[in-house]
């Protein structure tokens, strides 16, 4: 059986007309295709799908479309990956950044992006009976609170620069890259008088933070991330480029506004940033306990309610096919 996941309101997918009939004329029969217009719909039809027993689970939609899939996965089957069925990820959301690293690992990054035309090679490949590539993705481990809840996720923004954007960014009714570029251009005009945006933006979050068990120098936080793989944010940013299979990108630390500021360029390119009191580099455990207000985490572009104390450490390998070519 496969075993589909489709978010109508996605952004790419957003006011598609017969959407409905093109996903059920390109799927093969097979498919159960489960229509999730809202967070609510998607946690019933995760509760009652039998996902073990899916040879494939297909996801259509955004990047918190798929965290809430994993993360089901991980409640019913537990930690070994070996368990987990593969994904395909068609994508059709706002950054997309799974679909994207999977299509460039499968060297389509040049071919312009759509969700539908990604299903439609994926049907015929199923259709035709051809092997499809897999590839196993390395994934974040987080605990809350002394192990009070767990998810797995690819990036998360703890506290900080990260956190904080993403509060900006989801007051946006409709959220876009356009969105990112104004958040950021309002902080930088706005730093001389420390407007609103660019005090939610660089205002540090007071924690302590440490890396592999070893404290950083410094309880104020500019960033406090973490990335399992080199991931791209709406073709601007470029984060987390020291990523490995087995020792996710951590960024951690404090950097005054104007170095944050004349570190844009380095974002852009994917190289690692550089400051006397930031950790930028690789580890096994980063652990993350706040000394003033509750860290509004955020992971894989999903806002997780207040929590002060947070634990990273690598997870499985998640099995995905890649965009058939």
């Amino acid at each position: 059986m496969l075993l589909c996941f489709a978010n109508p309101n996605a952004r790419m997918l957003k006011g598609q007309r017969h959407l409905r009939e093109q996903l059920q004329s390109l799927l093969p029969r097979e498919t159960q295709i489960e229509w999730t217009h809202s967070i609510e719909d998607l946690f019933f039809a995760l509760k009652r799908a039998e996902l073990a027993t899916a040879r494939l689970i297909i996801v259509i939609g955004g990047d918190g479309t798929l965290h809430q899939v994993i993360n089901a996965l991980l409640e019913k089957l537990g930690l070994e990956s070996a368990h987990f069925p593969p994904i395909f990820a068609a994508g059709g959301g706002t950054m997309d950044f799974v679909a994207r690293r999977l299509r460039a690992s499968g060297h389509l990054d040049i071919v312009p992006f759509s969700p539908l035309r990604a299903l439609d090679r994926l049907s015929h490949s199923i259709k035709r009976g051809e092997k499809l590539s897999r590839v196993l993705l390395p994934s974040l481990l987080i605990d809350f609170d002394e192990g009070a809840s767990r998810r797995l996720g690819f990036a998360i923004a703890i506290g900080g620069i990260g956190a904080q954007f993403f509060r900006a960014y989801y007051n946006d009714p409709d959220p876009s890259v356009g969105t990112m570029l104004s958040i950021v251009s309002r902080a930088i005009a706005g730093l001389p008088w420390r407007s609103p945006t660019a005090s939610l933006l660089f205002d540090p979050s007071l924690a302590l933070v440490a890396v592999d068990g070893k404290p950083l120098p410094t309880a104020f936080q500019s960033a406090i991330h973490a990335g399992a793989f080199p991931i791209a944010l709406g073709h601007v940013f470029r984060l987390f480029p020291l990523a490995m299979p087995h020792a996710f990108h951590v960024q951690a630390g404090r950097m005054a506004p104007w170095a944050v500021i004349a570190s844009l360029p380095r974002l852009v390119l994917g190289k690692p940033l550089r400051g006397q009191f930031l950790y930028e580099g690789r580890a096994h455990c980063l652990q993350a306990r706040s000394l003033g207000q509750p860290f509004s985490p955020v992971i894989d572009g999903e806002a997780y309610p207040p929590t002060r104390l947070v634990r990273v450490s690598p997870g499985p390998a998640l099995p995905f096919v890649l965009p058939p070519l």
